[in-house]
């Protein structure tokens, strides 16, 4: 895919779905975000994205179950994803391994790092 499209934020946790949209507003980039899959899959109808940045554990369906469905529903492209983590206790560590044999995925520490998470932004974002 050559053209850069916008972002896909799926995360219900307010603080880190602010901070993260803070972030692409503040670098200019296109964007849609969602604090549940229902509406984050609703928008994969409607959108390809260049990046999504998921949470491994959304009120309405567990991470690696969400990955599949967006996966499904983006599979006519390679769609990067990344998701947080901020300590590996048991159910970060269920959910990993439910969800890295299912592909390639980046996974970040919490807090947010702006500088990682904005080089992330340049590599595969557009700009509005």
């Amino acid at each position: 895919m050559s053209a850069k499209l916008p972002i896909l934020i799926v995360n219900d946790d307010e603080a880190i779905h602010d901070a993260i949209i803070k972030i692409a507003v503040d670098g200019g980039y296109q964007f849609r975000n969602a604090k549940n899959a229902k509406d984050a899959l609703w928008e994969a109808t409607r959108y390809d994205f260049s990046l999504a940045l998921i949470d491994l554990d959304l009120p309405d369906m567990p991470g690696d179950e969400f990955y599949d469905k967006l996966q499904e529903k983006e599979s006519h492209y390679s769609l990067p994803v990344v998701t947080f983590i901020d300590s590996f206790d048991t159910k970060e560590v269920a959910a990993l391994n439910k969800l890295l044999p299912k592909g390639p995925i980046t996974i970040l520490s919490k807090p947010i790092n702006e500088v990682q998470l904005t080089a992330l932004f340049e590599r595969y974002a557009s700009k509005a």
